[in-house]
């Protein structure tokens, strides 16, 4: 599969953090808004935290809330209109996003082309001090 060369590379990924009771109308938003958000992943989560609304008994007694995680890779500049399509839909604040950029996206076809390096900048590994680097 050869990349579309119309098509904006994605250099950000917006994620939204949703209540389960509200993913299809989220979906189909972002689905009638493919020109921003051409594919899109769905994620279960939990969500914990004082804010957190536990509207079922089960989630209760778990002192957690059944989520989605909605996550698109896309270009920056189509980020506040999706926003926007999203918030005149579904105007809900049990909804939360953020948006964080993207150092690399591409497919392991064999096809696609050897990916760019990654900025200079960042480290190549964790320092052995850090919480998660391997021992």
């Amino acid at each position: 599969m050869q990349p579309d060369p119309l098509v904006s590379r994605p250099d950000v990924l917006l994620t939204l953090a949703l209540p389960l009771a509200l993913e299809e109308d989220v979906l189909d938003v972002l689905v009638a808004h493919a020109g921003q958000a051409a594919g899109f992943t769905v994620l279960a989560a939990e969500g914990l935290g004082r804010h957190e609304h536990l509207s079922s008994a089960m989630e209760q007694i778990l002192g957690r809330s059944r989520r989605r995680l909605v996550q698109v890779a896309m270009a920056q500049p189509d980020v506040q209109p999706l926003l926007t399509a999203l918030r005149q839909a579904v105007q809900n604040p049990a909804i939360v996003y953020w948006v964080t950029p993207l150092l690399a996206f591409g497919h392991l076809g064999a096809a696609e082309a050897a990916p760019a390096a990654l900025p200079a900048a960042l480290p190549a590994s964790l320092p052995p001090s850090a919480p998660g680097a391997a021992s």
